[in-house]
C-alpha cells in the first residue's frame, strides 16, 4: 500500500502542470491583447498617413491649389449632381496670355511665384466651398468650377476679381 506522500506527488504533479499551463494561457493573452492594441493603432496610424497622401496627391504643388486629377473627381461629381437635378453646371477658365514667355525671360523660379500670387488672388474672389479653384497644370491655366444658376450676367465675385485684375511684368 502506498504511503500518503505518493499520493501527495500522484496529485502536485498534474496540479502544477495545470497552473503552469494557467500561467501560460495569461500570458499568451496578455501578448495577444497587446498585440490587438498595437494592431488598432498601427491601423490608426496607416489610415491617417493615407488620407494625408490622398489629400496632398490632389495638390497642384506649385500653387497648393487643387491640381487637374482632383478636378476631374471633382467634375465627375458635378456632372452626376447636375445630371440628377436636371439642372446645368459652369466653368470658368483663366488663361496667363504669355506666360509661357515670362517664364523663358525671367525663369521658372519667378514663373512659380507669379503662379502662386495669381492663384491667391483669385482666390480672394472665389470664396464658397461649392466654388473651388484648381489648377489645370497647364502653363499659367487655372479653372473654378461655378454651379448652375450663377454665371448668367456674372457673378459678383468673378465681376470683382475680372475689375481688379493688374497686369505685372
Amino acid at each position: 500500500m502506498p504511503t500518503s506522500w505518493v499520493y501527495l506527488v500522484a496529485l502536485a504533479i498534474p496540479l502544477g502542470g495545470m497552473v503552469y499551463l494557467w500561467l501560460r494561457h495569461r500570458s499568451f493573452h496578455a501578448r495577444a491583447s497587446g498585440l490587438a492594441s498595437e494592431l488598432e493603432q498601427r491601423t490608426t496610424e496607416l489610415v491617417e498617413a493615407q488620407q494625408t497622401l490622398n489629400r496632398l496627391a490632389g495638390l497642384d504643388a506649385v500653387t497648393s491649389l487643387a491640381n487637374h486629377s482632383a478636378f476631374q473627381e471633382f467634375l465627375r461629381g458635378e456632372w452626376r449632381r447636375a445630371l440628377r437635378a436636371a439642372s446645368s453646371i459652369s466653368v470658368l477658365m483663366t488663361d496667363i496670355d504669355r506666360f509661357s514667355e515670362y517664364n523663358d525671360r525671367f525663369g521658372h523660379q519667378t514663373g512659380d511665384e507669379c503662379l502662386v500670387k495669381i492663384g491667391r488672388k483669385i482666390k480672394e474672389y472665389v470664396r464658397r466651398p461649392g466654388d473651388p479653384l484648381r489648377r489645370r497644370g497647364v502653363c499659367g491655366r487655372d479653372v473654378a468650377h461655378r454651379p448652375a444658376g450663377r454665371l448668367p450676367g456674372g457673378p459678383p465675385d468673378l465681376r470683382r476679381y475680372r475689375e481688379s485684375r493688374t497686369r505685372e511684368p
